[in-house]
């Protein structure tokens, strides 16, 4: 770190992006937040409606190994954004997506004869909220179909319930079906979304 004209400068001789490392620095409490430019110098009750929300995040995601070892996680943001971080060995972060990516609640995945496969996290959890076993990728409906996740599925009941107009729907759906060599007799239902057996 230096000081240049009254500016901090960082970096990092080990190759990472200087967002990397102001992120890194900040989760740990070493770097001051922006000051919104909206807000600078003005309470909270004279900041009019149209001007842009300070994020924050409203939960937090954990991945993990086969042996339920934190691997990485997505942070949800509001207003929507979401980020991808793992452990950087020192008790922080590095705030980019983790080398091995694997399915959400990958241990439960394992133990379960059915499985849901869905976008997102947050339909995730409200699916185990009601008793089912239910998973996703880290980026949802933006996330690629790699062979391990096809692997984690191989053997087990999969029911995937995308939005049926994501090309992850189409992908996943029907990368899985041929990797593991089945095909789903009625894709549709009367909601009109998705639904099938890998």
């Amino acid at each position: 770190m230096t000081e240049v004209a009254g500016k901090v400068l960082v970096h990092c001789h080990a190759g990472c992006r200087q967002e990397d490392v102001v992120a890194a620095l900040r989760a740990r409490g070493l770097w001051p937040e922006p000051q919104s430019r909206f807000n600078a110098g003005w309470s909270s009750s004279r900041i009019t409606a149209g001007t842009k929300a300070e994020r924050h995040v409203v939960a937090e995601y954990d991945y993990t190994d086969e042996a339920g070892v934190l691997l990485y996680q997505v942070l949800r943001y509001e207003p929507k954004d979401f980020r991808q971080r793992y452990p950087d060995g020192f008790g922080g972060w590095t705030w980019k997506k983790g080398a091995r990516q694997v399915l959400y609640h990958l241990t439960e995945v394992l133990d379960a004869a059915i499985v849901f496969v869905v976008e997102g996290e947050k339909d995730v959890e409200a699916l185990r909220e009601r008793g089912f076993v239910a998973t996703t990728a880290a980026g949802g409906a933006k996330a690629p179909w790699i062979p391990a996740f096809t692997d984690a599925l191989r053997g087990r009941e999969v029911i995937i319930w995308p939005e049926c107009g994501h090309a992850w729907a189409r992908e996943g759906t029907a990368r899985g079906r041929r990797a593991l060599g089945r095909r789903c007799a009625n894709p549709r239902n009367r909601s009109g979304r998705c639904e099938g057996c890998l």
